[in-house]
């Protein structure tokens, strides 16, 4: 497989470059009539990215082919100022026109267990799988200033071995 790296100066213009890259695929995929299936990290990259999408971006976007998942979630209601979902929504969602049914959160508010499970099943529904991994088109991840990355902290890295696809 052929690797790009690009390294951008500041945060704006790595989100800047992310939402280009986005809108790319999303058209990509859009021409063959097809979902552009993407997973949503939480933080502050993520949060400047939904930022420019929602007012750069909101009339360029194909949003009825976009159906948006989650990589990790906190275990809050949406409302809560925690919640991955909470700020995709006041961030991004409020402000373009995708459909409720191409959004597919993880509910936080849940029995994590429980959720876990559903969430998993919700995956395998709507996704193809392959060697029993759920394929998206674009998988968004972000890294916090303790080095974890989709609700992997350093001190829990047996979740990379695990066979569930979502775990608590």
């Amino acid at each position: 497989m052929k690797s790009n790296i690009h390294i951008f100066e500041t945060p704006e213009e790595t989100a800047r470059a992310t939402a280009v890259l986005i809108l790319e695929k999303a058209l990509e995929k859009h021409k063959l009539s097809l979902p552009f299936n993407i997973a949503l990290s939480g933080g502050n990259t993520p949060k400047l990215l939904f930022s420019i999408l929602a007012k750069e971006f909101a009339d360029k976007m194909p949003w009825h082919f976009v159906r948006l998942f989650w990589v990790d979630e906190r275990c809050v209601p949406p409302t809560h100022a925690e919640s991955n979902f909470g700020m995709t929504y006041e961030n991004l969602l409020k402000y373009v026109p995708i459909h409720d049914e191409n959004i597919f959160r993880m509910m936080g508010e849940s029995k994590p267990d429980n959720e876990a499970v559903r969430y998993q099943k919700l995956l395998e529904n709507q996704l193809t799988i392959k060697n029993g991994t759920p394929q998206f088109d674009f998988i968004l991840l972000g890294m916090g200033d303790d080095g974890h990355t989709a609700s992997i902290f350093p001190n829990n890295l047996s979740l990379l071995y695990s066979d569930s696809t979502v775990a608590v």
